[in-house]
């Protein structure tokens, strides 16, 4: 197997460019702070990745742990947003 291997579908990413690789996509995920590569989405999709990559895993599997791991992080970092958000409207002035 090879780290070349395409998706089915490119994953999009929010900037609007794509992930049609394993290789791009393993880059992607260690783009993240350690504290966001350590969730098990995030794990899950790396394994994936490698398993496809390197141990003739499902293509399939990794492009799901991708899109998993994606909707974890925008969860994430919208609860922090929110938290953000009601703690600076409730600061006494």
């Amino acid at each position: 197997m090879s780290w070349s291997l395409p998706f089915s579908e490119p994953v999009l990413l929010p900037d609007g460019s794509e992930l049609a690789t394993l290789r791009r996509a393993y880059d992607h995920l260690n783009k993240f702070p350690k504290s966001e590569q350590d969730a098990e989405e995030w794990k899950a999709a790396a394994h994936c990745l490698i398993e496809a990559a390197e141990h003739a895993g499902s293509v399939a599997f990794a492009r799901i742990g991708i899109l998993r791991a994606m909707k974890q992080q925008r969860n994430v970092r919208l609860v922090a947003k929110c938290t953000d958000n009601l703690q600076r409207d409730n600061i006494p002035e």
